[in-house]
């Protein structure tokens, strides 16, 4: 009787998973490519026609996953948000798999995968080439080895384990705040045994090596890193309050899928899944500490979710065997408001009308939909810089370059008017572009240029101290529905500079983000 149960659950469990995967990639291929380029794809399109080993703000996979799949498509915007989509897919398959892994059925799968599906923060991380849409399959990968290495897995996992972080950590740093949540982790459960073999050793020799050529980079460039994240902490995440932090996963996540991560934690902190809870607190409490963004530990979830349905169905198995189906379907009536919030599905403007009344006694509403403004007004810049660049000598043009103020508007600029992309506007007649942000700073003035400039998104009297000569010509079309920095912008024509530009270049350099409100 036995034998032939479980060959029927594991069917069902395979149908139930097999079906959110193929929802999940449907929900981010339905919207594939609508709207435009946000900012930061312009970004990571100009860092893979630059590979390197490490960028000021972020580790290099996500300029070599841009490289591989959007050099041979011209860096289309739809080939481009194909990683995300496909990474998102692969966040519920591993979801649905730590179910397994943790005993669980059909119906933890169903309830653990319709969280996944739900949250705002993986609808948005799933439909934008972005490092978060990385970090959740990622971090879900390493928990489901850790899951398999507490039930007795093989110690070669431990390699297994050492490849997920070492990719973790080419992805984005904060892969190493979890890493050491799990190694405090192991030293409260019996996995701790396993520190006398070599096999845990081995799997952290080989995350060492996967990332070392980061490590290079960052000796090579002063550690530029380390100067961006002590800005961005000082600059821009000391004024997020903590309760804000705690509030925001709760939103980030859908407030109605905490009954099932609590109870997710409350079952990995118990054996033999300690290690996986107390990474998960650990983790928790660093970012805390340091006024962290909430969706920074937003990887860490699915896991959470997994235990959770699995708790859930194993308390409902005796008197109420449909209570996470029924919790499943309840979360997917919620799923279409918070498409809209998440997903380019409406005009940015009407949901940020709509969320008004619920959110505006604590942010504004474009603190939440920002991603989604962030789609817009482009192309507009492009087309300002196109008209004043028509307006140069060819003299002028041999010497001049186009100064933007943050990474956004330049790489939109050479991606968009430079023709770094098939959307070309006008290859030829905008002259190289140059930026003080991020990693633009890094790759400096074009050679020989600089004595005439273009600039956009700059103050006259900014520019006033490097030009005796600036005169606005035009300016980029209102685009209402971008962030409010990036609308209406003046596009200046610059000369005379008050001493060389590559002289003053140190001066321009500027190693974080910018406030777009």
């Amino acid at each position: 009787m036995v034998a032939a149960v479980l060959p029927k659950e594991a069917r069902a469990w395979r149908a139930v998973s097999l079906g959110l995967v193929a929802a999940k990639l449907a929900v981010h291929l339905s919207v594939l490519g609508r709207w435009d380029y946000h900012r930061d794809e312009f970004y990571f399109v100009m860092c893979a026609r630059r590979l390197a080993a490490g960028y000021v703000d972020h580790p290099p996979m996500i300029a070599w996953l841009t490289a591989l799949v959007g050099a041979p498509f011209g860096y289309d915007l739809r080939a481009l948000r194909v990683v995300p989509a496909l990474a998102a897919a692969v966040t519920m398959a591993l979801t649905c798999l730590l179910v397994r892994a943790l005993g669980g059925g059909a119906r933890a799968a169903l309830l653990a995968g319709a969280c996944v599906l739900v949250g705002p923060v993986f609808l948005r991380s799933g439909s934008l080439l972005c490092i978060p849409a990385l970090e959740p399959a990622l971090w879900s990968g390493a928990a489901l080895v850790v899951v398999k290495l507490s039930r007795g897995g093989s110690p070669r996992l431990w390699l297994v384990l050492g490849a997920v972080v070492g990719a973790g950590l080419l992805t984005k740093h904060s892969m190493g705040l979890w890493a050491l949540g799990l190694a405090t982790g192991v030293l409260f459960t019996p996995l701790r045994a396993a520190l006398r073999t070599r096999w845990p050793w081995l799997g952290l020799a080989l995350a060492a090596l996967l990332f070392a050529p980061n490590v290079w980079w960052q000796m090579q460039h002063d550690f530029a890193t380390v100067e961006f994240l002590r800005t961005m902490s000082t600059s821009v995440l000391s004024k997020v309050p903590r309760w804000l932090f705690l509030a925001g996963i709760a939103l980030y996540l859908n407030p109605l899928t905490i009954p099932v991560w609590g109870a997710g934690l409350l079952a990995a902190l118990r054996p033999p899944d300690r290690a996986l809870g107390v990474t998960f607190l650990l983790t928790l409490g660093v970012l805390l500490l340091t006024h962290a963004k909430p969706y920074y530990i937003a990887g860490a979830f699915p896991a959470l979710f997994a235990a959770g349905g699995v708790a859930i169905e194993r308390w409902s198995r005796a008197s109420r065997p449909s209570l996470p189906a029924y919790a499943a379907v309840g979360l997917l009536v919620t799923a279409p408001p918070l498409a809209l919030v998440a997903l380019p599905i409406v005009a940015v403007d009407a949901v940020d009308r709509g969320l008004e009344p619920v959110v505006g006694f604590a942010t504004a509403p474009m603190n939440l939909t920002g991603e989604l403004h962030d789609q817009h007004g482009w192309r507009e810049h492009a087309a300002a810089v196109t008209r004043a660049a028509r307006t140069l000598s060819d003299e002028d043009r041999a010497r001049a370059v186009v100064l933007a103020a943050n990474y956004g508007q330049a790489g939109a600029i050479e991606v968009l008017a430079r023709g770094a992309a098939r959307a070309i506007e006008a290859p030829g007649v905008v002259p190289p572009v140059a930026s003080g942000h991020m990693n633009y700073h890094l790759w400096g003035l074009p050679a020989g240029r600089g004595d005439v400039a273009i600039a956009i998104g700059f103050e006259a009297s900014e520019l006033g101290a490097l030009f005796a000569d600036v005169r606005e010509v035009t300016r980029s079309v209102d685009a209402p529905l971008a962030w409010p920095r990036e609308r209406a912008l003046p596009v200046f024509i610059c000369r005379e500079p008050t001493r060389p530009l590559r002289d003053a270049w140190p001066d321009l350099r500027r190693y974080h983000h910018v406030g777009l409100l």
